[in-house]
């Protein structure tokens, strides 16, 4: 099993979404969970549900490495629950390359799952996001790829696949719309393409060749959008998967309902989308609270 997992954190399964650190630090995790369950030949098909759970609890305590001058303490929730989401893209890829028959993690309930904790969801305003369209970048393939996500709400890991072959036209002709399969969830999401959206898709190099050409390191992406943050004068930390949460609060600012916006966003669980309303909501109370201050 640890042979598959491997090959996947050496890139020799794309995993385009996720950093070579993070994958190497998840085998690590497997490894020593099978060491001390001494399951260490276990094959990839002998995984199943059982498995993932007694790995779920395993991660729960796993110590954390960083934590050499005080007293030790379990890795995040939020690790955790990345390490577990690597792991269960790692048994999907499985899947698809017909390893296995079904992912066993899928067997797994929310509840059972280690779910990541709710952090700031940080976002651009419209304002922000025009005067990020309106400054150069010194690697423009990054701004482009990111402006399109803030008007679509891909993810970077669908951002790298979309190619021509997921856009069609809308049967009436006029308008066009993506239709692809999420890497994530791998569940299908369908999406109207904007002329705004339009406006930032480089032109088709072949119909399954990726529109984007962005940077495969999270290290160099990350660089790219601060410098130009700094430069447009957007004072947040800004990541790529910003431009999702932009794409979310700037729907239901501008009218779109909760369900239209799940739909658009690719989530199987409306009350995901409900973070984003509360987003809203609370700006909007902030606007409201402005009020006292002007009658005093």
């Amino acid at each position: 099993m640890t042979g598959w997992i491997k090959k996947y954190c050496e890139g020799g399964v794309s995993t385009k979404n996720s950093t070579l650190h993070c994958r190497v630090e998840m085998l690590h995790t497997v490894e020593k969970y099978l060491e001390e369950s001494n399951q260490t030949f276990i094959t990839l098909e002998e995984v199943n549900a059982d498995f993932c759970r007694g790995y779920v609890k395993f991660l729960r305590t796993f110590p954390n490495s960083h934590c050499k001058y005080i007293e030790p303490r379990p890795i995040s929730q939020n690790t955790a629950s990345r390490y577990l989401g690597m792991f269960s893209t790692t048994l999907n890829n499985a899947v698809r390359q017909g390893i296995i028959r079904n992912n066993p993690m899928k067997e797994l309930d929310a509840k059972e799952r280690i779910q990541p904790k709710d952090g700031k969801k940080e976002y651009l305003t419209i304002e922000e996001l025009k005067a990020l369209m309106a400054t150069d970048s010194y690697r423009p393939e990054v701004k482009q790829a990111f402006i399109f996500a803030c008007f679509t709400g891909l993810r970077l890991s669908d951002m790298y696949k979309l190619a021509p072959i997921h856009i069609f036209k809308t049967p009436d002709g006029k308008g066009e719309y993506i239709d692809m399969e999420m890497q994530k969830t791998e569940k299908p999401v369908i999406i109207p393409l904007s002329e705004e959206a339009k406006r930032w898709l480089p032109k088709p190099k072949g119909i399954t060749t990726p529109f984007f050409d962005i940077p495969t390191t999270q290290t160099v992406i990350g660089r790219a959008l601060r410098k130009w943050a700094e430069a447009a004068g957007v004072e947040k930390h800004i990541s790529f998967h910003c431009s999702r949460h932009t794409f979310g609060t700037m729907m239901l600012t501008l009218g779109a309902d909760l369900f239209t916006t799940s739909k658009l966003m690719g989530h199987t669980n409306i009350q995901t989308t409900e973070i984003y309303a509360k987003i809203v909501d609370k700006k909007k109370e902030e606007a409201i609270n402005l009020i006292d201050g002007m009658f005093k």
